[in-house]
C-alpha cells in the first residue's frame, strides 16, 4: 500500500474469461475490498456496487448533460460521473457547470466525478483547484486506466496528486504474461 488516502474499490469487467468478473469481485470483497463495479456480482453476491459509467454510455445520448442526468437518476446514491470523453482540456469546467445544472432540476448532487485519459495527476490538480475555488469541496476525485501500485504511489508520493480514490480493475485480474487490452474510444 503506497499510504495514499484510497478507498478499496475494485472494478473487474475486464477479465480474461466470461466467470472471471464474478470470481474475482467475490474473492476481493472476500479479501477486504470495498466494493466492485461488477453489477451481476453485486447482485449475486451482496457486495456493494460502487462504480462509474462507460465512455460508451456518454456517447449513446445527444450530450452529455443528458448522459449525465440519465446515470444520476439510475444511480442517485452512487453517482460517478466520467467527465472526459470527448475532451479532457474540458474535463476542468464540466465539474463547475454540471453540479449545478443537475441541483437546479432538483436531480440528486454529483458527489463523485472520474477522469481516466490524460495526465492524470496534473488533471487532478486543476479539478480540485477549481473546485474548492467554485466552494465545492464536497465533490470527490477518482482517477482509473490502467494503474496499479506503482502507478497510483508515482501519483501520489512524486507528482502529488489530488485524489480521494483509485479504480483498480484490469491490472488486477489480469496475467501479466497474458495481458488485457486496454483501450477508448470516442469520436
Amino acid at each position: 500500500r503506497c499510504g495514499a488516502p484510497c478507498w478499496r474499490t475494485l472494478a473487474a469487467p475486464g477479465c480474461q474469461a466470461p466467470s472471471g468478473g464474478l470470481a474475482v469481485a467475490r474473492a476481493s470483497y472476500v479479501a477486504g475490498c470495498s466494493s466492485t463495479s461488477n453489477v451481476l456480482a453485486g447482485r449475486r453476491y451482496g457486495i456493494p456496487v460502487f462504480g462509474t459509467h462507460a465512455h460508451s454510455w456518454v456517447m449513446s445520448f445527444d450530450s452529455e448533460l443528458e448522459a449525465f442526468r440519465a446515470f444520476a437518476k439510475s444511480s442517485p446514491k452512487n453517482c460517478t460521473l466520467l467527465i472526459d470523453t470527448y475532451d479532457v482540456r474540458e474535463a476542468a469546467s464540466m465539474p463547475l457547470r454540471l453540479p449545478r445544472r443537475l441541483e437546479a432540476v432538483g436531480e440528486a448532487p454529483v458527489g463523485v466525478l472520474r477522469i481516466d485519459s490524460g495526465d492524470l495527476a496534473r488533471g487532478s490538480k486543476r479539478l480540485r483547484k477549481a473546485l474548492d475555488a467554485a466552494g465545492k469541496p464536497y465533490i470527490k476525485l477518482v482517477a482509473s486506466n490502467g494503474l496499479d501500485e506503482k502507478k497510483i504511489a508515482n501519483m501520489e508520493l512524486y507528482e502529488h496528486a489530488h485524489f480521494d480514490s483509485y479504480g483498480v480493475g484490469e491490472t488486477y485480474i489480469t496475467s501479466a504474461s497474458d495481458p488485457v487490452f486496454g483501450g477508448v474510444y470516442s469520436w
